[in-house]
């Protein structure tokens, strides 16, 4: 089997410290990444082998994901973040308005008059007040503002 002598990890180290930093902001750099994400950390073995499985009922283990499979991964939690959305609302309203839960019911997309704006759809919404869910999971809600406030982030 074929070992790298200290040497030649030497030589490695130091051709890589000569390229400097990844840009990222720029079309070379990222292609160096990409080339650097492929070959320099076996990327081409997890593009064929996700040695993914599971570890218990709640829990699955595999190698570290492409940017493609983040980019997968990412669709999908918005997919289920808006599935949830009127469950959410739902049981929102059950806890903080069960007196006025019949007058609540789902509008149309709205067209903004400023065209710096894009259409958007309110949840929910009844005389007097309206209902916009968000789902997160709990490594991110410290972005959402203090509990209890209406503090979004923008």
């Amino acid at each position: 089997m074929f070992r790298k002598t200290p040497e030649m990890k030497a030589r490695r180290r130091a051709r890589e410290a000569a390229k400097g930093e990844i840009d990222l902001t720029t079309e070379a750099g990222r292609r160096r990444a990409n080339n650097e994400l492929v070959w320099g950390d076996h990327g081409f073995l997890r593009m064929k082998f996700q040695n993914l499985h599971q570890i218990s009922d709640e829990m699955w283990r595999a190698n570290q994901p492409s940017p493609k499979q983040v980019a997968e991964h990412a669709k999908e939690r918005a997919r289920w973040g808006q599935i949830l959305e009127n469950p959410v609302a739902r049981e929102f309203i059950s806890r903080h308005d069960s007196k006025n839960a019949a007058a609540w019911s789902q509008p149309e997309s709205q067209e903004p008059d400023d065209p710096n704006w894009i259409r958007y759809s309110i949840d929910l919404q009844r005389p007097g007040a309206l209902l916009e869910v968000k789902t997160t999971s709990a490594y991110s809600r410290d972005k959402w503002g203090k509990v209890g406030t209406d503090e979004i982030p923008i």
